[in-house]
């Protein structure tokens, strides 16, 4: 969740950046959002990035917790990395499909790409 606050600045100012209808550099687009908006102005639409990584954060750990268990009751010494590979492995499978285009990537692309102290 740490990274998503970290990169969310970035990903909001490629969208931006893409938006554009002429090419204008991210730094530009950076520059613009701080003077229009603020610094704060750059983790504007941060809530639909959280929600869709506490999503997949949750899938993951669930999963984990879920092949650990079934290591105990098996009386198998599994391996921690193992186990979280497949549990990568999985919820990235699982959550593939449904990452393609959710309500909560439709929900955060939004609140990033549109602001009304914002101009284009």
């Amino acid at each position: 969740m740490a990274a998503v606050v970290f990169t969310h600045p970035v990903d909001q100012t490629k969208i931006r950046s893409q938006l554009q209808k002429t090419p204008t550099s991210m730094l530009q687009v950076a520059r613009n959002t701080v003077q229009t908006s603020s610094i704060l102005g750059l983790w504007q639409g941060l809530t639909g990035s959280l929600l869709r990584q506490a999503t997949y954060g949750a899938a993951r750990f669930g999963i984990y917790a879920e092949l650990k268990e079934r290591d105990k009751r098996n009386n198998r010494k599994g391996s921690l990395v193992l186990n979280g590979a497949i549990a990568s492995v999985v919820s990235g499978i699982v959550g593939a499909p449904a990452g393609a285009y959710t309500p909560m990537q439709r929900w955060s692309f939004l609140m990033r790409s549109q602001s009304s102290s914002w101009s284009a």
